[in-house]
């Protein structure tokens, strides 16, 4: 995850499986109520129908009753491990799909984060990259700089592979050609290093549904001081004066404004100290008042670099930039 952040994050994912097990019981029960009819119906295939098929042979001397003793019996032993193997496989495979995604989050391998602090950051290159998907051109000769405290707009249509340029960026995927230079180090590629010195701002940030204070830390301790000056620069401050920090935000942020929860989304960026902040169409979304304002606090703040790509953005908030780029040009 690009914040380091698994640790809480997983803690919070195993607290909700224990609320999913809960839900299981109620699965188990229905699954037991199933498992009773079928086995009721094996009991009439394994007895009844056998008792009476051989109730008629004996009474027509085919049989003694012995052997229909030994017939209802062997029905029986056939017909209840084989009833009771199916209805174990059912139960298995109706869990297994569940189990293996807690599985998986539990033995999560934790990345040896650099950041302790903050990176030293002195200027970002890309040169000449060009990215190719399933042998198809994304985009070519991309090429732009920025150093510490910029801002720049990278102008694209829809469609252009905008996200995938800034995936390139943090290292999750690597260009074809090309090198993205960070410190004039190359880190094509190289996630371990280059996600540090990135915060990502999403149209639509993924909110949990807890409280103000986990949704802007993602659950890692930080002092008050830390938090404090994190929600005045975001202009949350507002907000956690009126609701409190415990303040339940709702499933995916229902009790919040979508300037809000844009403003939690630039809260986490920052709280991070990451020098760049990457903003993928990060107010699209929002009205032009609304936009205007997330702009003014994230563009108004000294201490990060700011790379966001857009489509759509007016006049007067291009004003806000030292440098606009139009890719696909």
């Amino acid at each position: 995850m690009l914040y380091d952040v698994q640790i809480p994050i997983v803690s919070y994912v195993i607290n909700q499986a224990k609320q999913m097990e809960n839900a299981l019981r109620s699965l188990n029960y229905t699954q037991g109520m199933i498992s009773t009819i079928i086995i009721t119906v094996a009991d009439i295939f394994s007895f009844i129908i056998p008792f009476l098929i051989g109730a008629i042979l004996m009474f027509n001397g085919q049989i003694g009753a012995g052997t229909l003793v030994m017939i209802v019996q062997l029905s029986n032993d056939f017909i209840n491990p084989v009833t009771m193997i199916f209805d174990q496989i059912n139960q298995i495979r109706s869990t297994k799909p569940m189990w293996d995604k807690v599985e998986k989050a539990l033995n999560f391998e934790s990345i040896n984060s650099e950041n302790k602090a903050v990176r030293t950051f002195d200027e970002l290159d890309v040169n000449d990259i060009a990215y190719e998907q399933n042998d198809k051109l994304v985009f070519n000769n991309v090429n732009f700089s920025i150093k510490p405290g910029e801002k720049v707009l990278l102008m694209a249509p829809s469609g252009w592979g905008k996200t995938t340029l800034l995936r390139l960026l943090v290292g999750q995927i690597t260009p074809s050609k090309g090198q993205i230079k960070i410190n004039q180090e190359v880190l094509n590629g190289n996630w371990a290093k280059a996600h540090d010195y990135f915060g990502y701002i999403n149209q639509k940030p993924f909110i949990f549904d807890r409280d103000l204070e986990f949704n802007i830390t993602l659950g890692k301790t930080v002092t008050k001081q830390q938090l404090d000056e994190v929600l005045a620069e975001a202009g949350l401050t507002e907000l956690v004066k009126e609701k409190g920090l415990n303040y339940a935000v709702g499933q995916n942020g229902c009790n919040l404004s979508g300037g809000q929860i844009q403003r939690i989304e630039i809260a986490r960026a920052l709280l991070a100290k990451r020098p760049i902040l990457l903003a993928d169409e990060a107010t699209s979304a929002l009205d032009t008042k609304l936009s205007l304002q997330i702009h003014q606090t994230l563009l108004n703040n000294p201490k990060v670099a700011v790379i966001e790509v857009a489509h759509k953005i007016s006049d007067q908030e291009k004003a806000m930039f030292d440098q606009i780029i139009e890719l696909g040009k």
